[in-house]
């Protein structure tokens, strides 16, 4: 982000890099994004970091395009199934969908 945080995508492990960070460049840089919280909570200030300056979210371009589902269907990442979070059940029928 322009404030120097860092996103990681709520709920997913991108299993493509390369390709993930061509389609971040070319579609996503520069734009404005929104975030989603898993706690429901909109002060980003208020949300857990995993270190100081990385945060966990959805992403949501300003048309409304979910990203971090994006990601999924496009076959680059897949469903983080090493935690619970609200969107789980969303992402693996999106990645069954996928296959």
């Amino acid at each position: 982000l322009d404030t120097g945080l860092e996103v990681q995508f709520q709920g997913i492990k991108i299993i493509k890099e390369k390709e993930t960070l061509r389609y971040l460049r070319d579609k996503d840089i520069k734009k404005e994004v929104f975030l989603k919280f898993e706690n429901g909570n909109l002060n980003l200030q208020a949300q857990p970091k995993t270190n100081q300056s990385v945060i966990r979210a959805y992403v949501y371009l300003k048309n409304k395009i979910f990203v971090n589902a994006y990601l999924i269907r496009s076959g680059l990442a897949v469903t983080d199934t090493s935690q619970p979070f609200r969107q789980k059940n969303k992402f693996l029928e999106l990645e069954h969908e996928n296959k």
